[in-house]
């Protein structure tokens, strides 16, 4: 009899957890794809109408920079977050990642302005917003961790639908403007004001744990195979635009 309860037990909690697993798996690949939707099939389009082939092409070189120097900064820290997660609640510890945060998006800042040397054609509007948007981009790509950590999907797929809203509210004012950075600017503080409102991430104090050293080596080491998983990813524009020109990345 007791055996039989147990067994009763154990089947419901499998599928509790199936339930959940599903639930939650829908919602964060509903957000993926609302994301993609917007910014690869919706955006991109419209912003090829409104700049030449010249600038689109080196937009679109720009964009991948900004991926690859946002990924290696934020979601690195993201993954370290998620990996040292059960040490820090094991010790029951709270900072760090607040400090790494600071320092990595500001670092990211930093990096992207030689970027703008390296390509003079970049309009001035451009340069000016693009610094704040790569340094809001790797925030915000961090503080998503709350979701996972959580399991508030949900929120995560709100936060794919309000920044989504940001890229498309942009289309204006970067036709006015004629910036397209102002569309993925609009979005990252679409994001970030999100982020600020829902979830207490952002308000972690800004101190040394005992873990801040172990965190700071497995980010370094996860930062060196971001770097080299990531450029693979956009090498293609990185070695075409400075070879053939800025309509070869279009193609």
């Amino acid at each position: 009899m007791l055996f039989l309860i147990q067994r009763k037990i154990v089947e419901i909690l499998k599928k509790i957890y199936i339930k959940r697993y599903t639930r939650d798996f829908t919602l964060r690949l509903s957000a993926s794809v609302i994301s993609t939707i917007v910014s690869k099939v919706l955006l991109l389009p419209v912003l090829a109408l409104m700049f030449s082939e010249e600038e689109y092409g080196l937009m679109l070189t720009i964009i991948g920079i900004e991926s690859l120097i946002s990924l290696v900064f934020g979601n690195t820290l993201y993954t370290v977050r998620m990996i040292m997660h059960s040490e820090y609640e094991k010790w029951g510890l709270v900072g760090d990642f607040n400090i790494l945060a600071i320092v990595t998006s500001s670092l990211a800042g930093i990096l992207v302005i030689p970027v703008i040397f390296l390509f003079p054609d970049i309009a001035l509007l451009d340069k000016i917003f693009l610094v704040p948007y790569v340094i809001l981009a790797t925030i915000n790509l961090y503080f998503t961790v709350y979701y996972s950590i959580t399991l508030r999907f949900k929120d995560g797929l709100y936060q794919a639908m309000v920044t989504s809203i940001g890229l498309l509210m942009g289309i204006p004012i970067a036709w006015v403007l004629h910036s397209w950075v102002v569309c993925y600017l609009s979005s990252a503080i679409f994001g970030f004001v999100y982020l600020v409102w829902r979830t207490d991430i952002v308000r972690e104090s800004l101190k040394k744990t005992l873990l801040f050293k172990t965190t700071l080596n497995k980010y370094y080491l996860l930062m060196i195979a971001t770097i080299f998983s990531g450029g693979i990813v956009y090498l293609d524009r990185f070695i075409l635009y400075p070879m053939i020109g800025a309509s070869a990345v279009t193609m």
